[in-house]
């Protein structure tokens, strides 16, 4: 393969990624459920379907969107 075609078969996968993890937030958010992601060592969090749409916990935040980083559980 060339590398325009390993980039666009890259670029499939990830937008396979990206819709399967919207898939799984809106069935959490339905559900209210959580689950959590860690794509490598140092990344990741929870997504908690309780949280969204919740008021903002600073001042000047938008809504909560359910996702908390992994530093926030420490």
């Amino acid at each position: 393969m060339s590398t325009q075609e390993l980039q666009a078969e890259l670029a499939s996968r990830v937008a396979a990624f990206e819709a399967a993890l919207e898939e799984a937030e809106t069935f959490a958010t339905e559900n209210k459920l959580y689950f959590r992601i860690s794509p490598a060592y140092g990344m990741g969090g929870t997504f908690d379907g309780e949280l969204v749409g919740q008021a903002p916990e600073y001042e000047g935040d938008e809504d909560h969107t359910g996702w908390c980083p992994s530093s926030q559980s420490c």
